[in-house]
């Protein structure tokens, strides 16, 4: 046993390992449960290739054997073998989804809603937010700085400067998941003291954590919060390399900060791992080194000066949502009855996990990994675990029940590192015993190819052709003054996903009350507002003063409505997405409310407006805001009251025929709506 030891880098080497022999022929055992046990749940991580003949896959798999049992003296040599596999896995996972995205754009759920919010960075930057014309006759908007977003707009900001959104999204999600995330995962490995193989192992792993990562990434598209908790991945290894290997260098700093910075774009990692990163260095104490420490502290002083634009927003302007989502449980139970409810959460939460991440990273840590390890990585993942159980039974609405995927992504390079040395033991017997080993890490690999084919539980959808066909008849009947209003709830009925990137494809303004995937209870999912929807005259008004042309619905109530009044809603189209009905319908008026001659180009963060001859005054159907305020020299602004909830803007353009009009973010809180929800 002692040349396995010797294998480990020097750095790393400890005089407190256990027999490993126990946590081997566990292994053993479990492998042998994965190929003769098949699962009836969909959602056990290796379901759907025990009952099949994965004859070409077994060949595979028995060739790197035989390779790595010819080589076991050459550790490189089966490391070469490894990363070859690795880049393999990664290419055949590429192909699936590129064969899988043939059919369009990614679009289920909240993909459309992180192309608007990609969309509304890439316009505003260096602006973290601010009034978007776009909906509602004008919103401010500051969801992406807390749903991470943003990190993945400032990598591909210089192609989102240029390109539309929906042009490159598809390949953003692969950059990211099937190229960013397995090299950051193959030179953490290498930054902790593993050799290639643990190199190469990280990058396998890294391609599939377990189900609910592709149920949150692929399926749903929560792009920010996945790939910010894959972040978790070099910040841990990072931070070891600089506080236990003492291992300072420009390099090491900028990759420490960029880590940091991209994983706290999401900002239930900054407290969690925070948290953990704190114990970790309570733990080591004994072993701080000044010039560590100082590195460390320069390094958090470098994030905090860099973070604070989007800190600033978090504390002032999006308090509210932040208020929101940290709302306590208010059903009281007791403290048993919360442990014992934490614990099914979490174990529940780990069904769907990949078990060679679970078997190895958890258990080969506490086995094989120097003491320094354990103190290191395990109170990160315990308290993501502590987050993913327990506290999200106590904050129900604050999403931290996804920490498991930053939890598991925190597990991947001490199971590299175990997976590793196991693979290249020399003692007789184990030699056996690395058939599993690798058995196991190519079925990871195989179940990340299988997700990306859309085999998976959680397979992703494409762009519905229902969705194109709106986007052309919305640009041929709607004008460009005009607006367009779905009535009722939208959620997911005209093609899947969130409407929020409609107005971006059809280049009109538009109206909604959950275009966004907006939290439960904070807006009433039905439009327009309860005040103007019950009475028919507010009805026509409301449509009225915000220019609306065209409505739409997919609801039952609302087509009857509409019937009713045939003299002001004209159907003119019926759309047909999964057998529901999707009509359309023109509001007959007599003259925009902006009268005839105004022309007004809405931006984000502000407007321009040109006056015909012989008009001083105009009143711009766009919601008023605090943060507006006239940019130009003799003209002013100011709200103009149309009923006793609706403030439109006003404008007096002076001695000037154009008026350009700007916004400043505010610092405090934005209000709610007249009728005290979100204001959206």
């Amino acid at each position: 046993m002692k040349d396995f030891f010797r294998l480990l880098p020097q750095r790393c080497a400890s005089s407190d390992f256990r027999s490993w022999t126990g946590l081997a022929m566990g292994l053993l055992g479990f492998g042998c449960y994965v190929f003769l046990t098949p699962s009836d749940s969909a959602w056990f991580y290796y379901a759907g290739l025990t009952g099949r003949p994965f004859w070409k896959w077994i060949c595979g798999c028995l060739l790197i054997c035989f390779f790595v049992f010819k080589k076991q003296g050459n550790s490189r040599a089966t490391g070469i073998a490894l990363s070859s596999m690795a880049v393999l896995y990664v290419l055949r996972c590429f192909a699936n989804a590129q064969q899988t995205l043939d059919a369009g754009v990614l679009y289920k759920t909240d993909h459309p809603s992180f192309m608007f919010r990609l969309n509304e960075f890439a316009e505003a930057f260096p602006a973290l937010g601010g009034y978007n014309p776009a909906w509602n006759g004008g919103v401010e908007h500051f969801t992406g700085v807390s749903s991470g977003i943003q990190g993945i707009g400032l990598i591909f900001l210089p192609l989102l400067k240029h390109f539309p959104v929906h042009d490159l999204y598809n390949g953003m999600v692969l950059l990211l998941f099937l190229g960013l995330v397995p090299v950051m995962a193959f030179f953490s490995a290498r930054a902790v003291g593993g050799g290639l193989v643990a190199m190469a192992s990280a990058s396998i792993l890294s391609l599939g954590i377990s189900h609910s990562f592709f149920l949150w990434m692929w399926h749903f598209g929560t792009l920010g919060a996945a790939f910010s908790s894959a972040m978790v991945i070099p910040v841990l290894a990072i931070s070891y390399r600089v506080a236990v290997l003492q291992h300072r260098s420009v390099w090491t700093f900028l990759g420490l900060w960029a880590s940091v910075f991209l994983m706290c774009m999401w900002m239930p990692l900054s407290v969690s791992v925070g948290s953990g990163l704190f114990v970790g260095f309570l733990l080591m104490k004994k072993q701080w080194n000044r010039k560590s420490f100082l590195f460390l502290f320069a390094c958090t002083g470098a994030l905090a000066i860099s973070w604070f634009p989007w800190l600033r927003i978090i504390l002032f302007p999006a308090r509210g949502v932040v208020s929101y989502v940290g709302q306590t449980q208010t059903d009281p139970f007791s403290f048993w009855q919360w442990g014992a409810a934490g614990l099914v959460t979490l174990l529940k939460d780990l069904f769907d996990a990949n078990p060679l991440i679970l078997l190895l990273g958890l258990g080969g840590t506490f086995c094989f990994l120097p003491g320094s390890f354990k103190r290191w990585y395990l109170p990160g993942v315990c308290v993501l675990a502590l987050f993913s159980g327990w506290i999200a039974l106590l904050k129900p609405l604050s999403q931290f029940e996804r920490l498991i995927i930053p939890c598991l992504f925190a597990l991947v390079i001490p199971a590299a590192l175990v997976f590793a040395n196991w693979i290249k033991a020399p003692s007789v017997w184990s030699t056996w015993l690395r058939v599993p080993g690798i058995c196991l890490l190519m079925l990871s690999g195989e179940m990340a190819v299988r997700s990306y084919d859309n085999q998976g539980p959680a397979p992703a959808q494409c762009m519905d052709p229902v969705v194109p066909e709106m986007v052309a008849w919305i640009r041929q009947q709607v004008p460009e003054n005009g607006r367009l209003l779905f009535a009722g709830a939208a959620v997911h009925a005209y093609g899947g996903g969130k409407i929020a990137y409609l107005p971006i494809l059809t280049g009109r303004e538009m109206m909604a009350d959950d275009y966004f995937g907006f939290p439960k209870h904070t807006i009433e999912y039905n439009f327009p507002p309860r005040f103007y929807r019950k009475d028919p005259e507010k009805f026509r008004t409301y449509l009225h003063v915000y220019n609306v042309t065209h409505v739409i619905t997919s609801h039952d109530d609302f087509r009857a409505y509409f019937a009713a009044y045939p003299n002001d809603f004209v159907s003119e189209h019926e759309f047909s997405f999964r057998g529901a009905r999707l009509r359309a319908y023109r509001f007959v008026r007599t003259q925009p409310f902006t009268g005839e001659g105004l022309k007004i180009k809405a931006k984000l963060n502000g407007f321009l407006v040109d006056f015909p001859a012989g008009s001083t005054e105009a009143i711009l159907p766009y919601n008023w805001r605090e943060g507006l305020h006239c940019l130009t020299p003799d003209a002013e602004i100011s709200p103009w009251k149309v009923d006793e909830n609706i403030r439109f803007i006003r404008v007096n353009r002076g001695n000037t025929s154009q008026v350009n009009i700007g916004y400043r973010i505010p610092w405090k809180p934005v209000g709610p709506n007249f009728d005290g929800s979100f204001h959206h």
